[in-house]
């Protein structure tokens, strides 16, 4: 095509597409449009399925750092062995089952605890519930609404009111 079959407005004569300053800012803001549409969703999508928040209050855990480490170090010596295990029930509903070891393996009576089953993708999902002695060295809770799939097992036995032995382990529920 030449200048000479363009009329002075800039339309084709011979009636094929021209393409115009406005074409091309159209294009431009509807390619944007859409960048801009897929971010929004994105984003919506992913502040909706992940709170961010992995520790409520890290400063404070940052400054028990070093209790941490101590107390630590003196379960550590105490030598205890903890073998817990999820079993489903029929109602879908979970039950745990802990035997609790001294170094010699005697069982250990007398303790309370708590168990928390923890989501790692989403801390929102966590469970947690007070353990109950159902034997000689033996402890076991009832949780309801655990989904199937990979879990955080968190014990938490205490004597005396103070935590004597924490323990956290990965495990699949069925």
């Amino acid at each position: 095509m030449t200048t000479q079959d363009l009329d002075i407005d800039g339309t084709d004569r011979a009636g094929g597409f021209v393409l115009t300053g406005r074409h091309v800012l159209l294009m431009f803001v509807m390619f944007f449009g859409v960048v801009f549409g897929v971010n929004f969703y994105m984003l919506r999508v992913a502040v909706g399925t992940f709170s961010g928040v992995q520790t409520e209050t890290p400063y404070k855990m940052g400054l028990a750092y070093n209790t941490r480490i101590a107390a630590s170090r003196k379960q550590d010596e105490l030598g205890w062995t903890v073998d817990a295990r999820v079993i489903r029930g029929a109602d879908g509903n979970a039950s745990i089952v802990l035997q609790a070891a001294d170094r010699s393996g005697a069982p250990l009576s007398g303790l309370a605890g708590r168990i928390r089953l923890e989501r790692p993708a989403d801390k929102r999902l966590d469970i947690e519930a007070d353990l109950a002695a159902t034997g000689t060295g033996r402890y076991g809770a009832e949780l309801r609404g655990v989904a199937p799939g990979q879990w955080d097992v968190v014990v938490f036995l205490e004597r005396g009111g103070e935590v004597v032995f924490e323990s956290t382990s990965r495990i699949v529920v069925p």
